[in-house]
């Protein structure tokens, strides 16, 4: 059963000029982190290049904000995990030898879930290119009615 869309935040909805008062949608507002909090030590190195990429680009936008850390940290071991299993299997290569003959590497079903969970994630981030496009456009559009306001 499908869910439908995700419901757009009221400001979002305001800088479209979609808003309609009768369909308001109460938001909690979470403050944004001023600065990158460190790692968690159980990222291995890959995963740590991700959360500084991902925390960096986050933070440059003004949108990376403390409730969304656990999600972030997820998507890095995620994309860790699938990393790991596709060198696993360029070195074991996709099918190896079982007791009963040969069958499929598990690394291949690991890497497959590991890739598939982390997509899953990454729109909530706008870490694909058309939740990047929504979220750069959204600010945008929220910049220059802000502006019209100011002026």
């Amino acid at each position: 059963m499908a869910k439908g869309r995700k419901k757009l935040p009221t400001k979002i909805k305001i800088a479209k000029g979609t808003f309609q008062k009768c369909r308001e949608i109460q938001h909690v507002e979470f403050p944004v982190i001023a600065e990158i909090p460190p790692p968690p030590k159980e990222l291995d190195g890959v995963g740590e290049e991700i959360y500084f990429t991902i925390t960096k680009w986050l933070q440059d936008r003004r949108i990376l904000q403390e409730v969304g850390m656990p999600s972030i940290v997820s998507y890095c071991f995620l994309i860790s995990r699938h990393l790991k299993a596709e060198r696993m299997l360029r070195e074991e290569g996709d099918v190896i030898e079982g007791k009963d003959g040969p069958k499929q590497n598990p690394w291949h079903r690991i890497s497959i879930d590991a890739q598939a969970a982390a997509n899953r994630i990454a729109p909530e981030f706008g870490l694909t290119p058309s939740s990047q496009t929504k979220i750069l456009n959204s600010l945008s559009n929220l910049a220059d009615k802000t502006d019209e306001f100011f002026d």
